[in-house]
């Protein structure tokens, strides 16, 4: 019996490794505009989770800012601006305030701690965290923490709401001493105002954080429940 063999032609070489070809840049393609999808996914969820934890790890401090009636006497709650230094970007505001941070592993950071959020001359916003000022030791520097909330950011600025005059007496009794301390506070009644000096020596009832990226102007508002300014609401 005889057995015949049929050899492939050039041309059926041609076609079969074209159509490999057509096969294999169809797969790629759909591979990249996949690869794509994920990476972009992937950005948008590291986005996400950036600003979350902003405004997590904010709203986890500001409303614990302690008021000028503290027992422990070490109340700070003012703004500043940011000279050109290897520290502050030049012109930026930045807040220093006095928080209760609870329970913390160091004991140093216990309790009441003295913050300061800024905006670094990295363009980044910066909380840096000391123990309280009232155990400070004299001779030594204290202890700090240092947290990066967020990068590329070009701006950073507070608003503070001055509520209207009410009598409060029923609500907070405020002592004689830290009367004395107390200076007017400019701005009508019901405004908002961008500047807060130390020598108002009060904890406003609520502020702003505005906080400015290339690509977005967010702005988180907090409550300040230790105020003595109770927010009354009438019909």
């Amino acid at each position: 019996m005889r057995i015949s063999r049929r050899l492939f032609t050039l041309i059926e070489v041609i076609i079969a490794l074209s159509l490999t070809a057509i096969v294999m840049t169809s797969l790629t393609y759909f591979y990249m505009q996949i690869q794509e999808i994920n990476n972009k996914t992937e950005n948008s969820l590291r986005e996400i989770y950036r600003f979350s934890y902003l405004e997590s790890r904010l709203a986890n401090v500001i409303p614990k800012a302690i008021s000028e009636c503290s027992p422990k006497n070490d109340f700070a709650f003012f703004t500043t601006l940011g000279n050109s230094s290897e520290y502050f970007k030049h012109g930026t505001s930045n807040l220093i305030f006095t928080y209760d941070n609870g329970i913390d592993l160091n004991k140093q950071f216990s309790n009441h701690v003295l913050a300061r959020l800024f905006l670094d001359n990295q363009n980044r916003l910066v909380l840096a965290t000391w123990p309280s000022f009232k155990r400070w030791k004299a001779g030594t520097n204290p202890p700090m923490k240092k947290e990066i909330l967020l990068e590329n950011v070009d701006n950073l600025t507070f608003s503070f709401f001055i509520p209207p005059t009410m009598d409060r007496t029923r609500v907070i009794k405020i002592s004689e001493n830290v009367k004395k301390k107390k200076l007017f506070i400019p701005g009508p009644a019901g405004s908002w105002v961008t500047d807060w000096k130390s020598e108002y020596y009060e904890l406003p009832a609520m502020m702003k954080v505005q906080i400015q990226t290339k690509g977005e102007n967010m702005v988180f508002t907090f409550p300040l429940p230790n105020s003595n300014n109770v927010i009354f609401y009438t019909l």
